[in-house]
């Protein structure tokens, strides 16, 4: 990929340096961050403590602390190659301060931690069973652990659907990112979790990518 022999990826405007060690952002990916900034700047409750889950790149992480200079982001992952790229990246912007950045897998370095606010994660979901119809840039280059999520692809998916509630806020949301055909699958996953409240946002392409979720008492007031 073009992307790991120049070691740069544009994302939200911004230049990443990313290697071997992480996935290269997409543009689907920027939705977390358009809905995020935008729960943020219209909810009417302060928006301080995001969690990033999954962070390979930082991508997410960076883009947020750029964007909300209030706020203070978490982001982990499983990799301590990828949260090395992800610091880098939060050096180069200038927001390394505001991003705690941790190893581990999912919500473990965040055990401890207060509630977040929001909660958000580009998480691995291809399924395992269709490895062999990737392109081969992206099966031989990018690393299985931020591609694959099981069998069906839904297995982080639905930990986080399982966990999130845990560490999240009464009135905090919860926003994943998903493959184009996994809208069904990851709305039953929330809904056997107890999130109440589901809506979803499309893509260029008009798939569902991002699913935003809140607790059954609460409702969506601020689409726009």
């Amino acid at each position: 990929p073009i992307a790991y022999l120049t070691g740069f990826k544009e994302f939200f405007s911004l230049p990443l340096y990313v290697d071997e060690a992480v996935l290269i952002p997409r543009p689907e990916t920027e939705i977390l961050v358009e809905r995020t900034i935008h729960l943020a700047r219209h909810v009417d409750r302060p928006v301080r403590r995001i969690l990033d889950l999954g962070t390979g790149s930082g991508c997410i992480a960076v883009a947020l602390a750029v964007h909300l200079p209030d706020a203070q982001i978490a982001a982990s992952d499983i990799s301590d190659a990828a949260i090395a790229v992800a610091r880098r990246n939060a050096e180069t912007h200038g927001v390394a301060d505001r991003i705690d950045l941790r190893t581990g897998d999912l919500f473990a370095p965040w055990r401890d931690s207060e509630p977040f606010d929001v909660i958000l994660s580009n998480p691995p979901y291809v399924a395992e069973r269709d490895a062999s119809s990737l392109p081969r840039n992206v099966r031989e280059f990018e690393p299985d652990t931020a591609l694959f999520g099981g069998a069906d692809g839904m297995a982080i998916i639905r930990r986080i659907a399982d966990e999130a509630s845990e560490h999240l806020a009464t009135d905090g949301d919860l926003m994943i990112e998903i493959a184009y055909d996994q809208a069904s699958a990851a709305r039953s996953a929330l809904d056997a979790a107890g999130w109440g409240s589901i809506v979803s946002y499309r893509d260029l392409a008009r798939h569902e990518r991002v699913l935003h979720a809140r607790r059954a008492a609460r409702t969506f007031a601020i689409e726009g």
